[in-house]
């Protein structure tokens, strides 16, 4: 067709061929992508063929993998376990030695909540979180006081004690004068009780080493 310009030609635009795509598919594998894939795919091969020099994100792979199932069985047992366990305690609660049983760990752990939520306000840090910690500190010292052969025994059972007494502090401080030493009395003999285990096999009693080895005059 010919316009004020000159005559003018259109030419159909050819898409490209199987050669330009053998050169685009040559350069990606020699490239940096093609030599990681093709080592990568090397030791896949030798981990097949020699298991025990596999490298280590081999292992760890398999490890995610075999572990998977397994965890999410876990989760779910754990997750019924836990949902019987609130049955049950929920169960437990709503009987009469339940609640007295309740009514009895109360006059411990009122005071204690009331006594931070009184002095935290001055503190950097929220009172519920005070008495997480509280909760946390008394769990895992009892645990690491009524284990055997441990060395960090000796520690654990002088932080329980410690904590007994903060303890009786905050609740002979929160607890109405009326019943002050009632609640005191009632809160050692519970911290006494199931101080039992923690406690067991502490010897009181001074040890007095007797030299036994004769004396030789010189």
């Amino acid at each position: 067709m010919d316009n004020d310009f000159g005559p003018t030609t259109t030419e159909p635009v050819r898409p490209a061929g199987p050669g330009r795509t053998r050169q685009a598919v040559d350069a990606l594998r020699d490239g940096p992508i093609g030599l990681w894939l093709r080592l990568r795919g090397s030791e896949l091969t030798d981990a097949v063929e020699e298991p025990g020099r596999a490298r280590i994100w081999i292992k760890a792979s398999t490890a995610v993998v075999l572990a998977a199932p397994a965890l999410a069985l876990t989760a779910a047992l754990l997750g019924s376990y836990a949902h019987s366990a609130t049955t049950i305690a929920r169960d437990l609660a709503a009987t009469p030695i339940g609640r007295h049983a309740g009514d009895l760990v109360a006059v411990t752990t009122h005071p204690v909540r009331l006594y931070l939520d009184q002095h935290a306000a001055v503190l950097p840090i929220h009172a519920g979180t005070l008495y997480a910690l509280w909760q946390l500190l008394a769990a895992v010292l009892w645990l690491a006081s009524a284990r055997h052969g441990t060395r960090a025994r000796a520690g654990a059972r002088t932080g329980w004690l410690l904590l007994g007494a903060v303890t009786g502090a905050m609740v002979w401080a929160a607890t109405p004068a009326a019943g002050q030493a009632l609640a005191t009395g009632e809160y050692t003999l519970l911290w006494a009780l199931i101080s039992i285990p923690a406690l067991r096999g502490l010897n009181l009693r001074p040890a007095i080493h007797i030299d036994a080895r004769p004396r030789t005059t010189p």
